[in-house]
């Protein structure tokens, strides 16, 4: 870390008190608003957790509950509101989200020190294959990034909105990914 990113650091961490309090208390306006919205879950914590520091709002989506359409669907229909929706962990691209065990820093042959210190053995992660984890990235979860959280309630209560406008449209938004699948295999069909 540079002198001048430390500086800012430690300006910023007298703050950090101030930062997690307006983030919780935007959660909270979300988990108020969200609380009727079938297919949007936030995530549930122990009672004995009392505050969070909410670098994220994690939401589980529910494709049942939203009549088989697709998280894609939801998070595209989000940002036509002026509200996007991010996927959850890293990625390659836009489209393309990692699970930690293809992070090149854990899939990789860097740091096999550290991998048998934390773990007791060697693992090749790399290899692994975790299918759940892999489906719940793809298919289920996604958040509102904690610059969204930083602001105003009235910007809050928009996203809580969104979400609440989308999810009421649901059976719109089901008959054009309908349409645009038929629409899809017409013109497969005439090639």
């Amino acid at each position: 870390m540079s002198e001048f990113v430390s500086a800012v650091l430690r300006v910023q961490m007298r703050r950090i008190d101030d930062f997690i309090d307006r983030r919780n208390r935007s959660a909270q306006i979300l988990d108020e608003m969200l609380a009727d919205v079938p297919m949007v879950n936030p995530l549930e914590f122990p009672g004995q957790v009392t505050r969070r520091c909410y670098l994220n709002y994690v939401m589980h989506y529910d494709a049942r509950a939203a009549g088989s359409v697709h998280r894609d669907v939801f998070r595209k229909a989000m940002a036509a509101e002026g509200t996007p929706i991010g996927e959850m962990g890293m990625s390659r691209n836009r489209d393309d989200p990692l699970l930690l065990n293809e992070i090149p820093l854990l899939a990789g042959p860097l740091r096999e020190r550290d991998k048998t210190r934390f773990c007791g053995r060697k693992i090749n992660y790399a290899s692994q294959q975790f299918p759940n984890a892999r489906e719940i990235l793809d298919n289920t979860m996604m958040q509102i990034t904690q610059n969204w959280l930083l602001s105003d309630e009235k910007a809050v209560r928009d996203i809580g909105t969104a979400i609440q406008k989308v999810a009421e449209n649901i059976d719109e938004l089901r008959k054009k990914t309908l349409d645009r699948i038929e629409l899809q295999s017409y013109r497969e069909i005439d090639q």
